[in-house]
């Protein structure tokens, strides 16, 4: 079989979505034999040590807004690399990265629309370059659902025919479904005892996923549920807001921050209610993943959620 070279391109490794599967694709092209290469413009993030040892990982050491001197050296690496096949995600790879590869070349460019365009923070003019982006750089756009497919076409007037739904996925067998003796030895390293309710939410700790409207609604429910407790895995730039707002109402231990964890098959098992509360997603995979485990869920009505998530 001639040599097949595939570039995957996304901001960052850190904790989400997006980079969970950049990663995995990343990692299930070399296992299949093609060329990868994985460019990122920082280092490090908790994805970086599930990447394959075989996928060659290019970090461009750009910090900051990408537009700001980040597309001269993702130019230098899409021609050093000459790729057959151009994969990118968020801003960095879905926008830039599809533009300058249709400027190199390359044969095949996807991008993914990891969001609805109402999501996305952009002025003006970022929004007209994204749009002529999607629409004129990339030859194929993945949605990770219907919803989102729809709101790109009828809002950016991006082609039916370019956008592909690719539902988002999970591997079941690698998660305990209603494990009893995990759950147990998880809840006491917690410190959660046996008639507390834990309600667990996963995500980055940034505006979109909706943490302030959660610790206010825990606020809320704590009083009429004494023995509720809150626990949200995941870090972020919004932290010293969740922490002034947890404070603020009294919440205390009863609504805990737990930061990054790696552990969250363990953390699904202890819990007794998932709870997604963002603004928007497309397909949120941490809702994947804790139906997977058989944890009840509730959802705000964003993206796949909407279909995944029935009374």
């Amino acid at each position: 079989m001639p040599e097949r070279r595939v570039m995957y391109c996304i901001p960052s490794l850190v904790p989400g979505g997006a980079e969970r599967v950049a990663v995995l694709l990343s990692n299930a092209a070399v296992e299949r034999g093609y060329t990868v290469e994985l460019v990122t413009a920082t280092g490090g993030g908790f994805w970086s040590e599930r990447l394959d040892a075989r996928v060659s990982w290019r970090v461009l050491g750009h910090e900051g807004p990408f537009a700001r001197g980040g597309t001269p050296k993702l130019w230098r690496a899409i021609r050093d690399f000459q790729p057959d096949i151009f994969h990118g995600f968020l801003n960095m790879g879905l926008y830039y990265g599809a533009l300058l590869s249709r400027l190199t070349g390359v044969k095949l460019i996807v991008g993914n629309l990891d969001t609805v365009p109402s999501g996305i923070a952009f002025s003006k003019l970022e929004e007209r370059v994204a749009r002529f982006c999607v629409r004129r750089a990339a030859h194929v756009a993945c949605a990770a659902g219907e919803s989102v497919a729809q709101s790109f076409h009828t809002e950016w007037g991006i082609p039916r025919e370019k956008l592909v739904v690719v539902p988002n996925a999970v591997e079941c067998a690698a998660i305990p479904f209603r494990d009893a003796a995990l759950r147990a030895a998880t809840r006491r390293e917690l410190g959660l005892v046996d008639d507390e309710v834990a309600l667990l939410s996963v995500g980055r700790l940034s505006p979109e996923k909706g943490w302030e409207q959660l610790v206010t609604a825990a606020a809320e429910v704590a009083p009429r549920f004494p023995r509720a407790r809150w626990l949200l895995a995941g870090e972020g730039a919004l932290r010293p807001r969740l922490e002034e707002l947890i404070a603020t109402h009294g919440l205390g231990e009863r609504f805990r921050l737990l930061g990054i964890r790696s552990d969250l098959v363990r953390l699904l098992q202890a819990a007794d209610l998932f709870v997604l509360s963002s603004h928007y997603e497309s397909g949120p995979i941490a809702l994947l993943e804790a139906m997977a485990a058989g944890l009840p869920a509730v959802s705000t009505r964003v993206g796949l959620a909407e279909g995944l998530v029935v009374p």
